[in-house]
């Protein structure tokens, strides 16, 4: 790909090609403002679109399908076409992340974005593709001032006065950026297509490995060895758990596994549990969730409040198998609360009707699964790298359009 700007990010005015500027953001906007701190959301549509963090992506867009609404009055700030979009408050690695407004709509913004207006000579996509280049992130991590004592450690922020007179932009002629411009997309245009099609390969490897356990773990594909409830295959073990905060873990630095509702989200100094675990989804978002209702552990650990713990009766289940048994289990209808966040009880759970084979055809169905979702997890592996190659090609893209 031939770029036509052939300069440096951050640049250097001695190293500006004819007819570019140098300065920073707030050289080139005409404002720079937070949005407001919202109530209540709702998911209802009733209200203000309130655009948050998790509406900006990676790749520099906008994404509504995660919009929440608030009662907004008139005066709280607005979103207009062509206004960008600025991560300001986030993990370091996302503070940062820009996007530009492209459709109308009755849009407010969060006080953890940053809504800049830039000069009407600078379009707006190339702010956000000048300031979406690794080279442009990098100096915003190095940033003296994107660290404040009163955030977690795991936070960083940017201020309205940091962006404008601390984060360097550079301005091209308005040909020379529609150019610029023109050619990004045209080569993200590509790299979309290529990524989309991962995606699908992703997806299906994914409905692959679901339908593999629910066929082979269907009572109608083996004879029943025991019908009953999951209390007669597993002993509940939720009165061993408790939850500990980040917080206080930070104080407890340790090797052992800290275990949730979908995985290990931490590491803690001393274990709850050393043995063979079925991990089933307590509270947690049910309707619409792509990841199994449970999971497998073994070993030592430690596990929160947002999950139930099961022992298997093993003279009746293996661990393994009851975990692929209640994976995909239809738990939905058996939960209480929120369309969102929902609770499934231990009541519900230990009452729940299962059937299960003998023990060697559950230690050939276990077997089976596994041989198939291992050539799942190649399928993913293989398309999780060329994912990374493509976000690396997209870098490299912008690299090529803001750097020597």
């Amino acid at each position: 790909m031939s770029m036509e700007t052939g300069v440096h990010y951050p640049l250097h005015l001695d190293a500006l090609p004819k007819g570019w500027r140098a300065g920073y953001v707030g050289d080139f906007a005409k404002e720079i403002e937070p949005g407001f701190a919202s109530g209540e959301h709702n998911q209802t549509g009733e209200g203000v679109a309130h655009l948050r963090p998790m509406n900006v992506d990676r790749d520099g867009k906008i994404d509504l399908s995660v919009t929440k609404f608030v009662s907004g009055s008139k005066d709280d700030r607005r979103l207009a076409v062509g206004d960008v979009l600025f991560n300001n408050t986030n993990s370091p690695d996302l503070v940062g992340k820009t996007a530009a407004v492209s459709v109308a709509g009755d849009f407010a913004f969060s006080n953890h974005m940053t809504r800049i207006r830039f000069a009407d000579d600078v379009l707006p996509k190339f702010g956000v593709q000048q300031r979406s280049t690794a080279d442009a992130r990098l100096l915003l991590d190095q940033h003296p001032q994107l660290r404040s004592s009163r955030l977690p450690l795991e936070q960083a922020s940017v201020s309205s006065r940091t962006l404008a007179r601390g984060v360097p932009f550079v301005w091209g002629p308005p040909a020379t950026q529609e150019r610029i411009v023109a050619e990004i997309e045209r080569q993200f245009s590509r790299l979309d297509e290529a990524v989309a099609n991962l995606k699908r390969v992703k997806a299906n490897a994914m409905h692959f490995g679901r339908a593999t356990v629910e066929v082979l773990t269907s009572p109608g594909s083996f004879s029943t060895n025991v019908m009953g409830t999951v209390t007669d295959v597993a002993v509940s073990l939720d009165n061993m758990r408790e939850p500990v905060n980040k917080t206080e873990r930070a104080k407890r630095v340790g090797t052992i596994p800290y275990l949730g509702a979908n995985g290990q989200t931490g590491w803690i100094d001393e274990a709850r549990f050393d043995e063979e675990l079925v991990l089933v989804v307590e509270d947690e978002t049910f309707v619409g969730r792509k990841q199994p209702f449970s999971y497998y552990f073994s070993g030592k650990c430690w596990v929160n409040n947002h999950t139930h713990v099961l022992r298997a009766r093993r003279d009746l289940v293996l661990p393994k198998y009851l975990n692929l048994a209640l994976s995909y289990y239809p738990f939905i209808p058996l939960t209480t609360g929120s369309t969102g966040r929902r609770k499934l009880t231990k009541a519900t759970l230990m009452s729940a009707p299962i059937r299960v084979p003998d023990l060697m055809t559950q230690q050939n169905i276990v077997a089976e699964v596994d041989r198939r979702l291992s050539i799942v997890r190649e399928v993913e592996a293989e398309v999780d790298a060329n994912l990374a190659r493509a976000q690396a090609l997209r870098q490299a893209v912008l690299a090529r359009a803001f750097a020597a």
